[in-house]
């Protein structure tokens, strides 16, 4: 009697080992939003970020503007929930000109010429570089524009994440650079992120968050990198706020942009056999 109990239990057990596999595997075929298992951990973090950005998800500046047309790719790429696909279309068609220009990251379409995208000559700034990568498939992009991307990603901050962007949309766009190699280029980014994320901060009272999240992010996202260590998607967990945002500094409060360059930061970590999509609708 005892035997074929214990044969009873043994079956009842392979039958749920096996439901929970079969359930894997459709979840992963379906690509729903299920997180692994090694995930366990960053799930939570994600969904209050979640919170974070519908409580603070108005436009009160052309950084959060910015926060939200990545937020609308992180949902197209995710599959997360409808209502965090851009949406603040009264906001952008208030916005200055060369603001209205960002509209094709979600989809909206106008015509341009090269004086519309803004120069590339002497100092350009991050718009410039980023516009003439969007509309690139309208505006063939400058001889020079390869060694412009090369001069971004050397300044570091803000100058090499946006750098790493542009060429993801180059490559979305189909575009060609002529110089340098983009192999070349992409090596640079990459060992200019890995150098960013390594520095410690002279004082973390001032240290920029906000880049520090999405250079991690794009890393991983745009460069492929797998091999990024652990304890700089620990420390995206640690820097979570008990409102659930993240600061843009360490001596500020949680804000939407680096809320939203966490989470992408995250998504990809926990996610990086998603297929890729366009950066832009």
């Amino acid at each position: 009697m005892r035997a074929m109990r214990i044969a009873a239990v043994a079956s009842v057990l392979l039958l749920a080992v096996g439901a929970v596999r079969l359930a894997a595997v459709a979840a992963v075929g379906r690509r729903s939003r299920a997180f692994t298992t090694d995930a366990a951990g960053v799930q939570p973090a994600v969904e209050r970020g979640f919170a974070f950005i519908r409580k603070n998800g108005a436009v009160h500046s052309a950084s959060d503007l910015s926060a939200l047309m990545v937020l609308d790719y992180l949902q197209r790429r995710y599959a997360l929930a409808p209502d965090l696909a851009f949406s603040e279309w009264t906001a952008l068609a208030h916005s200055p000109d060369d603001r209205r220009l960002w509209g094709r990251f979600v989809g909206v379409q106008r015509p341009v010429d090269a004086a519309t995208l803004g120069t590339l000559a002497g100092r350009p700034s991050i718009d410039a570089v980023v516009m003439h990568a969007l509309y690139c498939d309208q505006v063939p992009l400058p001889a020079a524009y390869g060694s412009v991307l090369r001069q971004f990603a050397e300044r570091g901050g803000y100058e090499l994440t946006h750098a790493s962007l542009a060429l993801e949309i180059v490559r979305d766009n189909r575009c060609s650079l002529e110089a340098p190699d983009e192999g070349t280029l992409e090596e640079l980014l990459r060992r200019r992120l890995r150098s960013l994320l390594a520095r410690a901060p002279a004082d973390p009272r001032y240290e920029e968050l906000d880049v520090r999240y999405e250079a991690l992010a794009v890393l991983e996202d745009f460069l492929g990198t797998r091999d990024v260590p652990s304890a700089l998607v620990a420390r995206v967990l640690r820097d979570q706020q008990p409102d659930g945002g993240w600061k843009p500094q360490g001596d500020q409060v949680s804000a939407l942009h680096p809320t939203v360059m966490a989470v992408w930061a995250l998504l990809v970590s926990i996610h990086p056999d998603a297929p890729a999509i366009r950066f832009a609708r």
